[in-house]
Formats: structure tokens, sequence, C-alpha cells
């Protein structure tokens, strides 16, 4: 099968110019003369799907990597992964088409700005709109580390703005698994330098902290106008960003752009996110996010955000210590970033009574914990986090589909014929034994068909044994903070 048949036609969209069109494999149509944008790896244009009447953006290795056997693995490990996430935050992959020419990944058109497009016309954006970009863009990103991922490139660029103030996640070129040294790609590291975390910069092992600094350097430019580091109208080489990030401490934001009255409390956020070790930043990135929505709505001081990174960073066995005082390095500027005066006091609550409700909280939230860990336990002969059971695949157990439309198929592989597809939440058979094929398990499965049960494979990733981990979703939470988020905004912004 040919990648593509080519219909060459001259000034097609009345503009007079040539329109070098294609039909790739046979189901979709492209203009190879107008692509969409272009990365180090890929390049990307606007089709039209043939057969649904919709435009599409299709992805597509460039010609120099085609042919390259780890290219091509990469390429199609990554459609893969992104067909598995179903995020409202995330552009959906609908299709994914390989042949010896060249593969294709289809992807969901997402019409609008980049953040970086965005902060380029309309210069920085205010903390209030901030936090519910931050909360939307947290929450694709917390359920790609709930799966044991990482993004790598978590840059304004890769971040989409639709009309209705939806973003969308749209590059999923360098996720890779976390807790791993950055995978290579070529023999090299790829990541923009701008955004690059310090392990990430110096070949060290990645994990959600990795993001959670990439999305800390996105937030810091578009509250500042610039990223960490950089100076409006100066350039500077990748090397000297990397640099930058490895070695030396970032401006405070309220320092960096001081027309913009940054409060105390972005600056403690965000010198939390951009601590050079993984290990002394947030260890959520739900935390971050509600975290600055806190701060957005009033509720965070900077001696608030300065006392929870303390709980957060400092060993238990130090807890009880009289912390340090501050700093005295002038370029942390910590007297002036708690002094900043608030803009939200006509909140009518005291702030003296919200950390003696923090504290009831988190002591009614242990107690809750306690009792739920000891109803699974006796359940599930499981606790999430602590006493983990262990996946079972093997025929005859019941499995439970993960994601929305899961392809069934007449033979482990890519490269089989669909014969159905399953609905999430839908449970199954295994019906044998797993077999590897595409650098992937593949288990055979009982699914009701048309008019009979069938046999099928489906990829190990899309299904999981009824008899859980133990592991537990943190879905609605993050779901309400966006809720909150987006209320908040019309509730404040003219």
């Amino acid at each position: 099968m040919t990648a593509f048949m080519t219909d060459t036609q001259t000034g097609d969209d009345g503009s007079g110019r040539s329109s070098n069109r294609v039909i790739v494999a046979g189901h979709y149509e492209i203009d190879l003369d107008r692509p969409l944008g272009t990365g180090g790896m890929s390049v990307v244009y606007l089709g039209r799907d043939l057969k649904a009447r919709r435009l599409v953006a299709l992805r597509t290795l460039r010609p120099e990597y085609r042919n390259d056997h780890n290219s091509r693995a990469r390429f199609r490990q990554e459609a893969r992964r992104m067909a598995f996430i179903q995020h409202p935050n995330v552009a959906h992959v609908f299709d994914y088409r390989e042949t010896d020419e060249a593969p294709w990944a289809v992807i969901e058109y997402v019409p609008g700005d980049s953040l970086k497009e965005r902060v380029a016309e309309q210069g920085r954006l205010s903390a209030d709109v901030v936090s519910l970009y931050v909360a939307q863009i947290a929450d694709a990103l917390a359920q790609l580390h709930d799966r044991g991922l990482v993004h790598l490139d978590v840059k304004p660029h890769n971040i989409i703005v639709t009309r209705d103030g939806t973003l969308k996640l749209i590059d999923f070129g360098l996720a890779q698994p976390a807790n791993s040294p950055q995978e290579l790609i070529g023999g090299l590291a790829y990541g923009t330098a701008a955004y690059l975390s310090p392990e990430q910069a110096s070949g060290e092992v990645v994990g959600p902290a990795s993001d959670v600094y990439s999305l800390a350097c996105v937030v810091y430019e578009l509250l500042t106008g610039e990223p960490p580091f950089h100076q409006s109208g100066i350039e500077m080489s990748s090397a000297e960003n990397v640099r930058a990030h490895l070695e030396r401490r970032p401006i405070p934001p309220s320092m960096a752009a001081p027309e913009a009255q940054l409060p105390g409390w972005v600056d403690e956020l965000l010198l939390w996110a951009l601590a050079k070790k993984p290990a002394d930043r947030f260890d959520d990135i739900r935390l971050f996010a509600g975290l600055f929505l806190d701060g957005a709505e009033g509720s965070l001081s900077a001696q608030m955000a300065r006392s929870i990174r303390a709980e957060h960073t400092v060993p238990i066995d130090t807890r009880l210590v009289e912390p340090e005082s501050p700093p005295s390095d002038p370029d942390l500027n910590w007297v002036a970033s708690q002094n900043v005066p608030d803009r939200r006091t006509n909140r009518s609550r005291s702030r003296s009574s919200i950390p003696s409700r923090l504290w009831r909280i988190s002591l009614a939230l242990i107690i809750a914990n306690a009792m739920l860990a000891g109803v699974l336990y006796f359940q599930r002969g499981t606790v999430p986090g602590l006493f983990d059971g262990r996946r079972i695949y093997r025929s005859g157990a019941d499995a439970v589909v993960l994601v929305a439309g899961l392809n069934v198929r007449d033979a482990p592989g890519l490269q089989a014929n669909e014969i159905g597809s399953l609905p999430f939440g839908e449970t199954i058979a295994i019906a044998g034994s797993g077999i590897e094929a595409d650098g992937e398990m593949w288990w055979p499965i009982q699914f009701q068909a048309a008019t009979d049960q069938q046999v099928g494979f489906v990829w190990e990733g899309g299904i999981e044994p009824e008899i859980e981990t133990g592991r537990v979703r943190l879905r609605q939470p993050l779901n309400d903070m966006v809720d909150r988020g987006k209320d908040f905004v019309e509730r404040n912004l003219p």
C-alpha cells in the first residue's frame, strides 16, 4: 500500500499559488506546500478527512527521519500514548497510518492561538487568567503522570487557546516513562532550552517534577512577558539558556516585571516550582495548580505559601525544628515579595482564621484516609500507595477497558485489521496468553460483536484487570478546580 497518491492542482485555493495536494493513505487530503508547523523531528499539515468530512491535523516525520527505524518506532509510540489519553485539554489522536514511505498520526485540529502567540500579541497576562490556564494544563499533565509518563516539552508553543478559552496540549513527541533518564533521539536529547528543567538538561533522571519546572517557566512568561533568565530585547543562545537553568537562581517575577504589581504569593510559588533539585519542588502538579488558584482568589498569602512549602520539603524528622531565616541573597528580594499589598482586601472571611482551618481540614483528611485504607485493605487486600497489589493478566480473568473507543484487532500489532471497538468501562474476559508485537503486549479478549461473541486482540495499556492494583485516580478534584477557576474569572473579569 502506498503512503499517498498525488493530485497536483494550481490555484485551487483562489490565491493563484501552486497547490500541491496529496491524498494520504486514500483517506486524508493535505497540501504539502502549506504546513501548519514544523519541529526538529516532524511536520504538521492541515488536512481533511474525506470520509468523515472534517478538518484534521496530520503529523508525520520529516523526510530525513522516515527511513530511520528508531525514529519511526518513537513516532509510533508517541501516537499510541496520545491515543490512550482521553482528556478535554489534550488534542485527541483519531487515527494512525503507517506505510513503507511515511508514518502519519491523524490528530484533532485545534483552531486558535498558541500561548506564545497570545503573549506576543497581548503582552503579559493577569494572575487571575493565568490561574485558569494553570488549572487546565496541570489537569492534563496530572493524567499523564498518573499513567507513569512525563511530557518533557511543556512550553507555550505547544499549548493552544481555543475561542472559548479552553487550552489544548498538542505535542507529545518527547513523552516517556517517568523516573528514568531522558530518552535520546538519534543520540541527542531534545527539548526547548528556555523551558528545560535542570535534570533534563544534564541528562539525569526525569519525572513529574520536570514537568512542574517547565510549567513554572511557562507561567513565569505569561506573568512577566519573558521566560526565566531572559531579558527583553537580548537574545540568548541555547547553551546560555541551559547554563542558566543549571546554575543561576531566577529573579522573582515581581522584580522581573515590577509594573505588574504581582503579589508575594506568586514569587513564593514560582520560586518553589523552579527549584534546581526535583526533590525541592512541588511533589504533585495538582498542588501547584491548586495553590495558584487559591492565590488568585485571595485566600493565599506569601507567608502561607512559605509555610506550606516548608511542610512539604523539610524532612519529617526536622519539621519540628524552628525554620531558618530567609536567605539574604538580594536577588531574591524576600522582604519585598512579602510586603506587596494584597489587592483583594474586601474578602469577608478573616485571614487569621485560615491557617487553623487548614490544620483542621488536614487532620480530617488524615482520619478519612486512614479509614479508607482500612476499608480497601479488607475489601481488596491492598492499600493505594502503601500495599499495592500486582496486576495479573491471565486467561480467564476479567479486565476493564480504560479508554473510550479501544480498538479490537484480528491479530496482535498495529498493522492488524480493526474488527471492533470497546467503550470506556466495559468489562471483558481475557481469552488466552499475551503476545508481543510492535514492542508491546497484546491480549486476546472476548467481546460482543453485532451477532455473537468474538475473539480479538487489544493493547495491554488499554485494559487492566478488575482485581485492581489499588491505584486511586484523583480526577474529580482537579475537575472541580477548573470549574472553580472558570467561575472566579467570570465573576471578576470585565
